[in-house]
């Protein structure tokens, strides 16, 4: 991003300021508005609004919690939106309205600060979605805070085509990010996952069926092994990296049938999620992730060789002996742009 110069310090006039901007290169079309282009305030009873979640933020119940209190000082106006059958809808200040009807007395009668939007009588529920999740996604990313999933969520409201396909994906893999793909009101955490970026990038770079086998073996061992839930992003990441790895340099033979074994036998059984991550995060936490698996593997494979007649084999090198862990790394996927 770039940040323009400011030659000032301490105090300055507002035009002053913005003059200097001008100064350092920015441009822009001046247009005239006045007093009845901005949308006035009214005072709406919180028994009268509501929300609608296809395409807002989820309530973060530990920032209500924390808050404790309700600081009218704090308050801006809620933006909100009418449909043409006279519902009221939040698209802007959800938390603000859940704060108040925590923390106030008589929460039935009492009023908020709001700027209404009136929806044209024409319009079908659908529409107002659509159009509340347009002007919630320009609302917020004007203010630049509005983050990854709620943009998601938003943009399939609109029927963003990337948005539709990444729900389907979702939907695919029967799991879901914070609400949005495959969910169970009745089980949530079993098919939630955290860290919806690395399960983006696992879909991006590795493809839907490497993911799907790396989703499958995370909640085998949710169940078996008790690793934590919800299901871990960055761990989906690198096991999808590992199956790509297993089916493109290890092999269908006796190294890829016993490496496939203990992903779903013993990964669980001798590790958990946060040591297998531990220390990976960056552009390349899936083959950082892919390697401690790996390792982890082979130092079992070193103990059963050593305590066992029957010998089973590491993984690292070929039978040529190359390195085609080395391969792996180098190859051509890790360029991909998964942005």
């Amino acid at each position: 991003m770039t940040k323009l110069n400011r030659p000032f310090q301490g105090v300055v006039n507002l035009l002053t300021l913005v003059a200097g901007f001008f100064q350092s290169g920015l441009s822009g079309i001046r247009k005239k508005f006045t007093r009845t282009n901005y949308i006035p305030v009214v005072y709406i009873k919180l028994k009268d609004l509501k929300i609608d979640a296809r395409y807002q933020r989820l309530i973060d119940i530990n920032f209500i919690k924390k808050a404790k209190e309700f600081k009218p000082h704090l308050v801006k106006p809620l933006s909100i939106f009418k449909r043409p059958n006279g519902d009221l809808f939040i698209v802007d200040g959800q938390h603000t309205a859940c704060l108040a009807a925590t923390y106030v007395e008589d929460p039935e009668n009492f009023e908020l600060p709001c700027q209404v939007q009136e929806h044209p009588s024409h319009f079908s529920p659908e529409e107002c979605v659509k159009a509340e999740a347009a002007y919630f996604k320009e609302f917020n990313f004007l203010r630049n805070n509005v983050g990854t999933i709620s943009k998601l969520r938003a943009d399939i409201q609109m029927e963003i085509p990337s948005a539709m396909a990444m729900l389907e994906k979702l939907e695919a893999l029967e799991v879901h990010v914070q609400g949005i793909g495959k969910f169970d009101a009745r089980s949530p955490d079993n098919n939630e996952v955290q860290g919806y970026s690395q399960l983006k990038v696992a879909l991006q770079k590795y493809g839907n069926s490497y993911v799907k086998r790396a989703v499958e073996i995370n909640k085998h061992h949710i169940t078996q092994n008790n690793w934590s839930k919800p299901l871990s992003g960055a761990m989906i990441l690198g096991l999808t990296a590992v199956c790509h790895f297993i089916d493109n340099y290890v092999g269908e033979g006796d190294k890829g049938k016993s490496i496939n074994k203990y992903l779903l036998d013993d990964l669980g059984s001798d590790n958990s999620v946060d040591e297998l991550c531990k220390k990976t995060a960056g552009v390349q936490q899936d083959v950082m992730i892919a390697e401690n698996v790996i390792s982890e593997y082979n130092m079992m494979i070193k103990y059963h060789n050593k305590n066992s007649k029957s010998k089973l084999p590491r993984i690292g090198m070929d039978d040529n002996g190359s390195s085609i862990w080395e391969q792996w790394v180098a190859d051509e996927i890790h360029n991909k742009d998964s942005n």
